[in-house]
């Protein structure tokens, strides 16, 4: 059999094998544990095995050891994992040029559930997987001796996603059950992208508003100057707040760069946010706050929160694992 390559192992106490997945029959013969088997077919929970020397036949395959043997290898450069097919978290690690895996899922959305040598399993771009050429090796060193960890490597950000011409992308999945169109970049983390939209919006509303009499004026985020916010004074020339928060666009930059941002860089400009709104609050004397400030306060806050968010879905990942 010059295509055979085994799978599957026979656990150490041995299995029973039948000529035909009948189990009223009686057994033809017993395999021995540690026997090395090809799975050919599965009916239930009945697996048609075939040996090394052409012998076939079937058993109980439920009962059956899986022999790891690679199937694909990471591409030059490697791959970044996640612990879930969710981009909007950041990667669990990144996986280093040529590692050996199997792929144990693969969607049509472009994501693959993988498992390395050691046990580790997580969710890679199945499509960046290249398949191996060679014949399947055996797990060197036999089972792991201690709980899995992983591959080692630290993350380098989202994968990129990109393939052929009409290949397809992964949909990305929001929070609260929100999936995205398909045309939103799965670099992007929606979350934080909602919050910078809130205080990109709040920067062009009102922030205050001056009555005198019949008449009234109002000034935006673009026309207060950060010095006058900070510091209490009436000058309106300078660098003006809504510059600064035009920094948000940021967050999309992942898009373009397919790297994911530093981690407290997000959490940092929704505190800047915040800052700016508290303190015109604090000098609006004689003004009344505008429903912009409020808006861009709001878009701060989901800023800022959506980290602790992420933290969180890491460390319940992390206890999963």
């Amino acid at each position: 059999m010059p295509d055979w390559s085994p799978d599957a192992v026979v656990p150490a106490s041995g299995l029973p094998a039948w000529s035909e997945p009948d189990g009223s029959a009686p057994p033809a013969t017993q395999l021995q544990g540690g026997v090395e088997v090809r799975i050919a077919e599965r009916r239930g929970e009945w697996a048609k095995v075939e040996c090394w020397n052409g012998w076939a036949g079937w058993l109980n395959g439920s009962l059956l050891m899986r022999r790891w043997s690679p199937t694909h290898v990471t591409p030059p450069g490697g791959l970044d994992a996640w612990p879930a097919p969710d981009p909007t978290r950041p990667p669990a690690t990144h996986l280093g040029d040529g590692a050996d895996l199997i792929v144990l899922e693969q969607r049509p959305n472009g994501w693959a559930q993988v498992e390395s040598s050691n046990g580790w399993k997580g969710w890679v771009d199945g499509r960046r997987l290249v398949q191996r050429a060679a014949a399947p090796r055996a797990m060197p060193g036999g089972p792991p001796s201690g709980p899995p960890q992983g591959p080692p490597g630290a993350p380098t950000g989202p994968p990129s996603f990109t393939g052929p011409p009409g290949a397809p992308r992964p949909r990305v999945d929001a929070p609260f059950g929100i999936t995205m169109p398909d045309w939103w970049p799965a670099e992007v983390p929606v979350v934080a992208a909602a919050g910078a939209l809130l205080v990109l919006l709040g920067s062009i509303l009102p922030w205050l508003t001056v009555s005198a009499g019949p008449f009234s004026s109002s000034a935006s985020a673009w026309d207060l100057s950060v010095f006058g916010v900070l510091f209490k004074s009436n000058a309106l020339s300078g660098l003006k707040v809504g510059l600064l928060l035009l920094s948000v666009l940021v967050v999309g930059l992942p898009a373009l760069t397919k790297k994911s941002l530093p981690v407290a860089l997000p959490p940092s400009l929704g505190l800047m946010t915040i800052v700016f709104a508290l303190f015109t609050i604090i000098r609006a004397s004689g003004a009344s706050v505008g429903f912009g400030l409020f808006v861009s306060a709001a878009g701060g806050v989901v800023l800022a929160l959506d980290w602790f968010r992420a933290g969180l879905a890491r460390m319940q990942a992390q206890s999963r694992g």
